[in-house]
């Protein structure tokens, strides 16, 4: 792995998950280099950084939400001292296809630009993290990399491929035409069904993929379907309890984000759901 002023300390580790293909694999460094940009302190003192992932031809990486077959990344700062708060900045991701599955996540290079906040802010942030991640093609790896931030200032190239990355967010649906119309609950097989309708902005392409998350991480969220009815995109899912507690989640905190060729949009909140 490639270091930076932000140090991957150690080796990454790599196991695949298809143990037949193992022999067959390339070296880890063939398929992904890793650096931790440094990026710029901030005028509101926090600290602007990035991740950078380069992938070889034809291998990939995930989104937040990783789709029916992907790995979605884990981020654990336990370690490190005066960090109050790590806000991760998503670049629009695209849908992708994985052994037949649809995934969505990043091909080619994933500038991830990540933003910390002391909890003093006359003392600096000292970061001891691990972070995992899957690289996939046919089989996935998952690489884990302990790191470390020395606080320096990045060069100007590296801090603009950051800034064009914070350039290229997702966006709320109502700036892009998109307009949640009615959310609607019935009984679902296992759960609840929840039907969210979207008046599609004109001329606009079908997205690709949906996906609707809740804010209680108990509430297991089926694949999202997606249907077109004349100017209208009709979206549709159960919610389904993965604890003994009573299935009610808070429709007004749910995030849907729309994803297609070129189009990322979400919308928080179903606060006509009824």
């Amino acid at each position: 792995m490639k270091q930076a002023n932000w140090v991957i300390t150690g080796a990454a580790a790599a196991v695949s998950w298809a143990s037949a293909a193992v022999a067959q694999m390339p070296d880890l460094d063939e398929i992904v280099q890793i650096n931790l940009l440094p990026g710029w302190k901030m005028e509101n003192g926090h600290r602007m950084g990035a991740l950078r992932v380069d992938l070889a031809p034809g291998w990939k990486t995930y989104w937040r939400i990783a789709g029916s077959a992907g790995v979605p990344p884990m981020f654990d700062w336990s370690r490190s001292s005066n960090l109050a708060q790590v806000t991760i900045h998503w670049p629009r991701p695209d849908v992708l296809k994985e052994a037949g599955y649809e995934v969505i996540g990043y091909e080619g290079q994933l500038i991830l630009p990540i933003e910390f906040s002391a909890r003093d802010a006359h003392a600096p942030i000292t970061l001891r993290a691990q972070l995992k991640l899957g690289v996939c093609k046919e089989v996935c790896i998952p690489v884990k990399l302990p790191v470390q931030a020395d606080g320096v200032d990045g060069p100007e190239d590296e801090n603009f491929l950051i800034r064009l990355a914070l350039d290229d967010q997702i966006v709320a649906a109502s700036s892009a035409g998109f307009e949640l119309v009615s959310c609607e609950t019935s009984k679902g097989e296992d759960g609840l069904r929840l039907q969210a309708r979207f008046r599609l902005p004109a001329n606009a392409a079908m997205p690709q993929a949906a996906v609707i998350e809740t804010a209680n991480p108990d509430i297991w969220v089926a694949p999202v379907k997606l249907a077109r009815n004349g100017d209208e995109l009709v979206t549709e899912t159960e919610l389904v309890a993965m604890s003994d507690q009573p299935l009610a989640p808070d429709l007004s905190k749910l995030r849907i984000t729309l994803i297609g060729k070129g189009l990322a949009v979400e919308k928080r909140g179903c606060p006509d759901s009824q």
